[in-house]
């Protein structure tokens, strides 16, 4: 599976979409579990403590 990802990764081409819209970001995490895994991150607004 990690491989196959490797090879879309590397074949992909970036393209940029003319819209007026914010810039995002994406994680990809990729971990070594015999699992599948949720990552959860906070919204950038959202305090980090409560």
């Amino acid at each position: 599976m990690l491989e196959k990802l490797r090879e879309r990764l590397q074949a992909h081409a970036p393209r940029r979409l003319r819209l007026d819209l914010p810039q995002a970001a994406v994680l990809i995490p990729l971990v070594a579990r015999p699992e599948p895994t949720l990552l959860f991150t906070p919204p950038r607004r959202a305090p980090l403590h409560s």
